[in-house]
């Protein structure tokens, strides 16, 4: 089975073509040709494609005084291709502090402080983005890594702080394993994976850097459990026998990876990154993580370092295909045919060469 596009095309949309640029805010919720968000990384983007609205959020950027923490929202209309500034600071101050208010309470001033490498996920149903986590400003103004759940609701842009702390450097709050508790929590982290389970209303937050801890938070209850592994040991990990569900099995810590998750199968998907220990030596290894069974299975790829992509013939998959280790790619999910899209990144070719990929590979969830 295959993917057919349309037009198989890049096109420049908006924004300037040089490095470093600020960004042009014009007037908080009024659209303009002119407006363009500034340059920056480790950021969120998430896509409403009913509404054909794209949305981008925080990360480390230009402003008019420098590299600074961003705490704004955009949005992208696709229709007319323009941008609109709807909340945040327009960079007029560095490294904008958070307003935490009281939990679960929006108000018109509530909102995170500027933030980089956080979780943030896009919930259709109620025209949302949840954002966790990260390294920015907290409640006292200092720097630190950060727990805290926020909810931004997209049709009254209002922020609502709504678990977590409002404080740095927290240490994590295990209660039962995989019981939902008010007094469960993750500990501060950055490089986190966020990902959204319509069928449960739950959230699937997974690793952090180096990490290889699996929360999910229940947006009915507003609480977390913690699924494991049952010692949270930074570096502890069991691949098991590949394509068998065990209750033992764990991913290694890792960061670069990607996650996913496929409506049709009821499973999470975890692809490739660095081990932690052995930050030079990635792993090509492909997990699932079942969420009836609530178990992880090594689905594919190696459980070895620095294994080379085994291309095959284009446009055909094959069970002996495999991607190369990579880090820092990108994924998309297509739910319709259940395919996985990965592209780019950090990795090996055909040899042990690192170096920056500029081929895409698509892999076909071929285990039940």
């Amino acid at each position: 089975m295959g993917v057919q596009c349309d037009v198989v095309a890049w096109t420049w949309l908006s924004g300037s073509n040089l490095p470093t640029q600020p960004g042009t805010y014009g007037l908080m919720g009024l659209a303009s040709p002119s407006n363009t968000p500034g340059g920056r990384w480790l950021y969120g983007i998430h896509l409403d494609e009913e509404r054909r609205l794209i949305y981008l959020l925080a990360g480390e950027g230009v402003s008019t005084t420098g590299t600074t923490l961003l705490n704004d929202l955009w949005q992208f209309n696709l229709t007319n291709d323009i941008w609109t500034w709807l909340a945040g600071s327009n960079n007029s101050v560095q490294n904008p502090r958070a307003n935490y208010g009281t939990k679960g309470v929006s108000t018109s001033v509530t909102i995170f402080g500027g933030r980089k490498n956080f979780g943030s996920v896009f919930v259709a149903s109620q025209n949302s983005i949840y954002v966790i986590a990260g390294y920015g400003r907290d409640a006292s103004t200092a720097y630190g890594e950060l727990n805290d759940m926020w909810k931004i609701d997209l049709s009254a842009i209002r922020f609502t702080w709504m678990n977590g702390s409002s404080y740095r450097d927290m240490r994590a709050k295990i209660g039962p394993l995989k019981q939902f508790s008010s007094t469960s929590w993750p500990s501060t982290r950055q490089g986190i994976l966020f990902n959204f389970n319509p069928l449960l209303d739950q959230m699937v937050y997974f690793d952090g850097i180096f990490r290889n801890q699996l929360w999910i938070y229940d947006l009915k209850l507003h609480q977390f459990a913690y699924h494991g592994p049952a010692l949270p040991v930074r570096h502890s990990n069991d691949y098991g026998s590949r394509g068998v569900y065990a209750t033992s099995n764990n991913p290694p810590p890792r960061q670069g990876h990607v996650i996913m998750y496929s409506l049709k199968q009821k499973i999470l998907i975890s692809f490739s990154g660095g081990i932690s220990g052995y930050f030079n030596d990635p792993v090509s290894d492909l997990w699932w993580y079942n969420t009836t069974r609530q178990q992880f299975v090594w689905a594919s790829g190696g459980n070895s370092f620095q294994q080379p992509a085994i291309f095959g013939t284009i446009g055909q998959f094959s069970m002996a295909n495999r991607p190369s280790y990579v880090e820092g790619h990108s994924v998309a999910y297509i739910h319709e045919s259940d395919i996985s899209l990965f592209f780019g990144g950090s990795g090996a070719y055909s040899s042990q060469s690192k170096h920056n990929q500029s081929n895409s590979r698509a892999l076909k969830n071929v285990m039940k």
